[in-house]
């Protein structure tokens, strides 16, 4: 009973999502990535806590190890594109069109690659598990949509990763403000 009441919620908001324009898709996506991303990694720390006794701390600064410009170009241009291809586009038809899943598990499936294949720490793959279930519902919904959403995805995630260079840099580099 439930589970019918959750898939007509479900229905209902994907209805909304693919009727807004592209522009309001990705801001929505963008905000729905970063709530998931946060309280994933939020269950982590508490597992953490509950098991061990603390959180452990495995932030990777990137920006330490690599200059901006080159994660601005590879963070922002190469790697939205080939990872919209491969780990949004390839499983997603695979999944549906040739294995005949269902559209959830062709998500769920994109999203585990794309969190997987983050694995800069177990914390990270969490929470890119989060984002990667953002740009995956997205994928399909512009793909609904009639959309090119491998050009809407990509767009979607260079936005997310140029936020998050940002955000990056600026911790990094307080007094830059």
């Amino acid at each position: 009973m439930y589970g019918m009441i959750i898939k007509s919620k479900l229905s209902k908001f994907d209805d909304r999502i693919v009727r807004l324009n592209a522009g309001i898709i990705i801001v929505v996506m963008l905000i729905l990535g970063y709530i998931s991303q946060i309280a994933l990694s939020l269950i982590l720390d508490l597992f953490q806590l509950l098991l061990v006794g603390t959180v452990i701390n495995q932030e990777h600064d990137f920006l330490a190890t690599k200059g901006l410009v080159s994660l601005a170009i590879v963070g922002c241009l190469i790697a939205p594109l080939l990872e919209t291809l491969f780990l949004q586009c390839a499983p997603i038809r695979i999944c549906q069109k040739s294995l005949h899943w269902p559209r959830s598990r062709a998500i769920f499936v994109s999203a585990l690659l794309f969190g997987v294949l983050h694995s800069y720490s177990v914390g990270y793959v969490v929470a890119m598990f989060g984002t990667g279930l953002a740009f995956a519902y997205a994928f399909t919904v512009f793909d609904k949509k009639g959309s090119n959403p491998v050009l809407w995805v990509t767009i979607l995630h260079t936005a997310r990763n140029g936020i998050s260079l940002i955000f990056w840099y600026f911790r990094l580099n307080p007094h830059s403000l």
